[in-house]
């Protein structure tokens, strides 16, 4: 959305223009690459860092991240000679990504003694004593007694001085930079942050380029592979005030193998060394805009899904044909109609084809089943119709396979005729079709 902004009003967007982070003398090929990557010349700007020596490939992702980490194991030492030194951060696109660099890492933490004492696991993270972590939510109720302003922020980084893992007090006390020492509770820790994301603290080592925008580091050290975005190697190259080193791999290196069978045929990237391949997935990588943008009738379609009555969207759609804005918003109710009638069946779903089975084949029938049965009673409130006759026909053919499918009891001679005029469900009273005669239809 801020390039969005910028890109359409320029005249009201303030610019940088001088460069206040990478200022050293020995950082001069770094700050023309940097220029040259804003200015979209991608291939130049990784041809400047390689030839700057910047870019460590390795034959593997084992290798490349040993490497990696090791490099990063040195900022914390000329750190501790030095209190005026930014601190430095491993950088990755992804979390999972970053997790390994964090495994990685800790372990050469306890080998070295930094993380001593008893661990606590929570949530598929290991904490200990001596751990660099950092808070991914508010948490004003872990304020210490005596200062209410001293809680977790959003981004407060911390040591763990001690684990407790006492039955009424399972947790990490941690002091806060520019707060005080906090119990974090477990409960904390397994919070979800964000669809996908769980634990209010995580360790910090390393951080996804999301997070380090607007960081400053000692030593920006960021980990590229070929479904890294334009952007986000941009913020890993930029972050570093001293140094600035650029990693790559390929993405199915770092991946493991999903299959077992080594014979089955894999493609052969197009190119084996890892900083062609980012570079050729930066020079590639779609720019990112707003989603109105990719898709402006995204929001009218889903107006009309919210809005419209199911039988004028149906009406709708086969009139205006396949992916029309009425096609687009008749899917995405049709769809809502389905999944609720197999979630919550009524009483006339349950009497036709009986309770919904466990997961498998019968499953997968019963639901196509219901979610025909649900769409065609929404489309046609007024089942008698020349439309309404015609589409029950294939309606009825398909809970008659499916009761046979199932088991459960079918009169071959019978099927399931359409409802009649004087069945057509209203709030104030449900009717029965004389072939169903115990069948509750509910509109």
């Amino acid at each position: 959305m801020f390039a969005h902004l910028v890109t359409t009003h320029p005249n009201h967007t303030p610019e940088l223009t001088v460069n206040r982070r990478q200022t050293g003398a020995q950082l001069g090929e770094v700050r023309v690459a940097l220029d040259d990557y804003r200015h979209g010349l991608i291939r130049s700007a990784i041809e400047r860092l390689d030839t700057d020596g910047r870019i460590t490939t390795a034959d593997t992702a084992d290798e490349l991240l040993d490497v990696l980490v090791a490099d990063w194991y040195v900022d914390p030492q000329l750190a501790q000679q030095d209190p005026t030194r930014a601190r430095s951060a491993m950088i990755a696109e992804h979390h999972f990504e970053r997790a390994q660099l964090d495994a990685r890492t800790r372990s050469m933490l306890a080998a070295d003694g930094t993380l001593h004492g008893p661990s606590l696991d929570v949530a598929g993270q290991r904490f200990q004593a001596g751990d660099e972590v950092i808070a991914r939510q508010q948490a004003r109720h872990l304020a210490p007694v005596d200062d209410a302003k001293a809680y977790p922020r959003n981004g407060s980084r911390g040591v763990i001085a001690a684990v407790d893992l006492s039955p009424n007090g399972e947790g990490l006390w941690v002091d806060i930079e520019r707060g005080g020492r906090v119990l974090v509770p477990r409960a904390f820790l397994e919070a979800e942050v964000r669809q996908g994301v769980v634990g209010g603290l995580t360790h910090a080592y390393s951080m996804t380029s999301h997070a380090a925008q607007g960081e400053t580091y000692s030593a920006g050290r960021h980990l590229a592979t070929d479904r890294s975005s334009h952007e986000g190697v941009y913020v890993g190259l930029s972050r570093g005030k001293e140094d600035v080193h650029l990693y790559a791999v390929r993405h199915d290196q770092l991946t493991p193998n999903l299959t077992d069978d080594l014979q089955l045929p894999r493609p052969e990237p197009e190119s084996k060394h890892a900083r062609d391949a980012v570079a050729a997935r930066l020079i590639t990588s779609p720019e990112e805009r707003p989603a109105i943008l990719h898709d402006p009738e995204a929001i009218e379609a889903a107006r009309l899904a919210k809005t419209a009555p199911a039988a004028e969207l149906s009406r709708r759609a086969r009139h205006e044909g396949p992916d029309s804005v009425a096609d687009r918003a008749w899917a995405r109710r049709r769809a809502v109609i389905e999944t609720r009638a197999c979630l919550h069946p009524d009483h006339s779903t349950m009497h036709l084809l009986g309770a919904r089975p466990a997961p498998g084949p019968d499953r997968t029938i019963w639901e196509q089943a219901a979610g025909a049965f649900a769409v065609h009673r929404a489309v046609h409130p007024v089942p008698t119709t020349l439309d309404g006759r015609q589409d029950w026909c294939a309606v009825a053919d398909l809970i008659e396979h499916t009761r046979e499918f199932l088991g459960l009891d079918v009169d071959h001679g019978m099927g399931v005729p359409p409802p009649a005029p004087e069945l057509v469900p209203s709030p104030a009273q449900a009717t029965s079709p004389p072939a169903l005669p115990h069948m509750v239809l509910e509109q």
